[in-house]
């Protein structure tokens, strides 16, 4: 580009250049042509000063001076005002005093033809000439760089900022007809690129998450599992059906391990919005007594005081699975960061919708930021310290959402409930 512009001030340049050179030849010619009419008129006043026949007999061979009239230096002042004012002359004239013996004889009135020539005209007509062609090739060579050049050279740099992933930046809409639709199709193109990056982030953040979240969901049981075995270890169960009681809830959890861990090997290609939730219809209080065995016995090795009131079998829909790994999720935060006082579960009609409220004392986080609670990858400031990846919330909600029900959470006066809400059958 920049060659070509030093192409386009050269050409400017030149241009003058010519132009400037014809305007001088033309003015030296007209020089030279006027000097040659005052030679001609010189010569004319020399003969005149020899005789009247020497000046007749001269005249024939001039170019410029057509012909003189002659005044005698003894005409009245009348005669000499209209002779030297030019009265009756249609052309360029010039008055000569004409001197024979020294003294004053009268005077010569030359009439001449100034340049017009032909050679004047041409060379007129060729500095115009050029600069018109000069004036026109600037304005062509403005247009190619303005319509061609420069859409060109910003379409060339895009190529290599789509090779060095740089796709947010795109091109300015250009309406040259030679490139409107070319530049038009390459930012298309950038857009695309842009957008599959985007997509294919996304997916694998997914991904990640996802697993991260599984993960998360495998410490509820594992946690479970250790506390039975503890209690089997230290004899905490004396009657036989107790122990087996607690060897049951073992190997449920053990199962419940090994459905995640399959999750988590299918999930590597598996976005986390693609988990999935096998909703049906089940009853609730069904579904919560079977929930109230799990949860007790855990809570009742941490000295938690809890509760449960679901007692109405109503018919919901959802994934029961998914339910308890929400379940689990926000008791298991409850133990993590409340006081350690008491935990009560509740379920209500409210609505047309099945509200499980889950309570705990103490106050986990602020006023704050509740505003993020269920942002994934988020911990509040109480969570320093504390194991976790800040997914749990964020895909317990997922999770209500794909059974077309709802969660959320308000902070008591000293604690904080989680409301899961449940579509009726």
């Amino acid at each position: 580009m920049r060659r070509y512009r030093l192409l386009i001030l050269t050409l400017i340049l030149g241009g003058i250049a010519a132009v400037l050179f014809l305007i001088s030849q033309t003015l030296l010619h007209f020089e030279q042509s006027s000097r040659e009419y005052l030679v001609e008129i010189n010569r004319l006043t020399n003969a005149l000063s020899l005789g009247d026949d020497s000046a007749s007999a001269l005249l024939p061979q001039m170019k410029r001076v057509k012909n003189y009239d002659w005044l005698p230096a003894a005409a009245d002042a009348q005669e000499t005002s209209a002779f030297f004012s030019g009265a009756g002359m249609a052309e360029d004239y010039k008055v000569m005093p004409i001197y024979r013996g020294g003294t004053l004889s009268g005077y010569a009135r030359f009439a001449y033809t100034p340049e017009q020539d032909t050679l004047y005209l041409l060379v007129k007509t060729a500095a115009l000439s050029v600069a018109l062609i000069t004036l026109a090739a600037v304005g062509i060579l403005i247009y190619v760089e303005q319509k061609i050049l420069k859409p060109f050279n910003r379409a060339s740099r895009l190529p290599e900022e789509l090779a060095k992933g740089r796709l947010s930046e795109g091109l300015e809409e250009e309406k040259s007809r030679y490139f409107g639709r070319f530049i038009w199709g390459l930012d298309m193109l950038r857009e695309a690129l842009s957008d599959e990056r985007q997509k294919r982030l996304s997916l694998e953040r997914d991904r990640k998450t996802l697993v991260a979240s599984l993960s998360h969901n495998i410490r509820t049981p594992l946690a479970a599992i250790r506390l039975y075995a503890g209690a089997l270890y230290t004899h905490l169960y004396q009657t036989p059906e107790k122990q087996e009681a607690c060897a049951h809830l073992i190997e449920d959890k053990a199962v419940q391990i090994e459905g995640l861990v399959d999750e988590i090997i299918k999930s590597s290609s598996e976005a986390i919005s693609k988990v999935q939730i096998n909703n049906r219809d089940f009853y609730i209080a069904d579904f919560m007594r079977e929930t109230r065995e799990s949860l007790a016995s855990q809570l009742e090795q941490r000295h938690i005081l809890f509760t449960m009131s679901c007692d109405e079998n109503r018919l919901v829909y959802g994934d029961p699975d998914r339910l308890t790994e929400v379940i689990g999720n926000i008791v298991e935060n409850a133990v993590k960061y409340g006081d350690g006082g008491a935990i009560q579960i509740q379920c209500a009609l409210e609505e047309g919708h099945e509200l499980i409220r889950i309570q705990n004392t103490g106050r986990p986080v602020g006023e704050s930021e509740m505003a993020s609670l269920f942002n994934s990858f988020w911990r509040g400031a109480n969570a320093e310290g504390q194991p976790g990846n800040g997914l749990g919330l964020y895909i317990s909600r997922l999770y209500l959402r794909q059974m077309e029900g709802e969660l959320s959470a308000e902070l008591l006066e000293n604690g904080m409930a989680f409301i899961l809400v449940l579509m009726i059958s």
